[in-house]
C-alpha cells in the first residue's frame, strides 16, 4: 500500500508553467501545494504557442473561450536584411493549418488560475526549502518532491546545480503597434548586422515585436520618443505595416541563456524557466516549458510508484528533456552568432543559403515540423 505522503509535492514559481505544473498533479491524484509570491506584476508580453502546445492545452481542460481568443500564425518570412534573400514558409507547405497561435500572458495567466481554484497557495518569496534524499521540506512541512519552475526562486534553495550562463550582450526591446494594413496572419523575422526584429500577428490589427538589439543601437533606440522608435521600425522592415496609433506596451529585458545539465538533485526537479532560459529568437521559451510538462504528464501517467520523488523516475524525466532543449539553444546560439556578424563573406553564404532553403520544400519541411512540435 502506497504511503499517501508521497502525494504531498510542492510546486515553486509564479509564472503559467508553474501554476500547470500544480494543475496537472491535482489532475493526477496528487496532493500539490503552490508557493509563489503574494503578488505578480501584469503582463504586456505575448506568447506564440506551437500547434502541439495548443492542442495539448486544450486537451487538460484551458477554457475554450480563452483560446477561441488567440490568432494563427499561418505564414512566416525570415529575410536576410542585407540582401534581401527570404526563406517563405507556409503552414500549407506541411499540410497544417497553422504554424502558431498567438496568445497574451495574461489571458492565459488568468485562464490556468481558474484551473488552479482549490489548490492549496503558499503567498511567500522568502522561504528556504530543504531538500534531501528522505524528503523535502519547507517551513518545517514535508513533501515527497519539489518542482522549481522559475529561476527567481533559485536563492532559496540549498542547491547548486551549476547551470551553463551565457550573456549575449544583446537587448530585447519589444512593444506593440496597431495598424490599418499588413498582417495577412503572417510573421515576420529579420537579420540584420546589428539585430534580429521580429513581428507577430497579435490580431487583425495589432502586431507584437521583438527586437533583440546589439548595445550600441540599443541605446540609440531607447533614447527616442515613440514617434521617433516607431519611425526607425517601419524604416527598418521596409514599410509593410500601416500603423493606425503609435506604439504602445513598450518594455526590454537584458538576454541571457541558462541551461542546466542537472535537472534533479535529491528530490528537487528543474522544469520551465528554471530548468533552461534561450535566445527569444526562436520564440520558443513557453514552448520548452509546456513541453517539459507534456513529459512531467506522461512520466505521470506511466509511474510504477507514487513516490515521484524517487531516482528512477526522476532520471526517466530528465532524458526525455535534456536532448530537446539542447538542440533549440544550439540553433538558437549559432543563428544569432551567426546573423548579427559585420563578416561581408559571411554575409554573402548566408544569403546564397537563405535562396537554396527557399527553393527546397523538403528542408522547409522540416523547418516547420520542428518549429510546431
Amino acid at each position: 500500500m502506497e504511503n499517501s505522503k508521497n502525494k504531498d509535492i510542492l510546486v515553486v514559481g509564479d509564472g503559467i508553467i508553474a501554476s500547470l505544473a500544480a494543475y496537472i498533479l491535482d489532475k493526477n491524484n496528487f496532493n500539490p501545494s503552490h508557493l509563489t509570491a503574494s503578488s505578480k506584476k501584469k503582463s504586456n508580453r505575448t506568447f506564440a504557442i506551437t500547434p502541439s502546445n495548443f492542442n495539448w492545452l486544450k486537451s487538460i481542460g484551458l477554457d475554450q473561450d480563452l483560446l477561441r481568443k488567440t490568432h494563427p500564425i499561418k505564414k512566416m518570412k525570415l529575410i536576410e536584411a542585407c540582401s534581401g534573400e527570404a526563406i517563405d514558409i507556409d503552414a500549407k507547405d506541411n499540410y497544417q493549418k497553422v504554424l502558431a497561435y498567438m496568445v497574451r500572458e495574461s489571458d492565459l495567466s488568468d485562464c490556468v488560475r481558474k484551473l488552479n481554484s482549490k489548490i492549496n497557495i503558499i503567498h511567500s518569496k522568502n522561504k528556504v526549502i530543504e531538500n534531501s534524499v528522505d524528503g523535502v521540506k519547507l517551513d518545517n512541512t514535508p513533501f515527497s518532491l519539489a518542482l522549481l519552475a522559475d529561476q527567481n526562486y533559485m536563492k532559496h534553495i540549498r542547491e547548486n546545480f551549476e547551470p551553463k550562463q551565457k550573456t549575449y550582450e544583446q537587448t530585447a526591446l519589444t512593444f506593440n503597434c496597431k495598424f490599418s494594413e499588413g498582417s495577412n496572419d503572417t510573421a515576420y523575422q529579420f537579420f540584420f548586422n546589428d539585430s534580429i526584429l521580429a513581428t507577430l500577428p497579435q490580431s487583425e490589427n495589432e502586431i507584437s515585436v521583438v527586437w533583440s538589439c546589439e548595445s550600441i543601437l540599443y541605446e540609440e533606440l531607447i533614447n527616442k520618443t515613440k514617434e521617433g522608435l516607431q519611425a526607425v521600425f517601419l524604416e527598418r522592415i521596409n514599410y509593410i505595416y500601416k500603423p493606425s496609433s503609435r506604439i504602445i506596451n513598450q518594455s526590454s529585458f537584458p538576454l541571457s541563456r541558462s541551461l542546466s545539465e542537472q535537472l534533479f538533485k535529491n528530490r528537487l526537479l528543474l522544469i520551465g524557466d528554471a530548468a533552461h532560459k534561450i535566445h527569444p529568437m526562436a520564440g520558443q521559451g513557453l514552448n520548452l516549458g509546456l513541453r517539459d510538462l507534456r513529459s512531467f504528464e506522461k512520466a505521470l501517467e506511466e509511474r510504477k510508484s507514487d513516490d515521484i520523488g524517487l531516482q528512477s523516475f526522476l532520471r526517466k524525466y530528465q532524458r526525455t528533456r535534456l536532448r530537446d532543449v539542447a538542440e533549440f539553444s544550439i540553433l538558437t546560439d549559432s543563428l544569432s552568432n551567426i546573423f548579427i556578424n559585420g563578416n561581408i563573406n559571411l554575409k554573402k553564404i548566408i544569403s546564397k543559403g537563405f535562396a537554396i532553403v527557399n527553393k527546397s520544400k523538403f528542408i522547409k519541411a522540416l523547418l516547420i515540423k520542428r518549429a510546431t512540435l
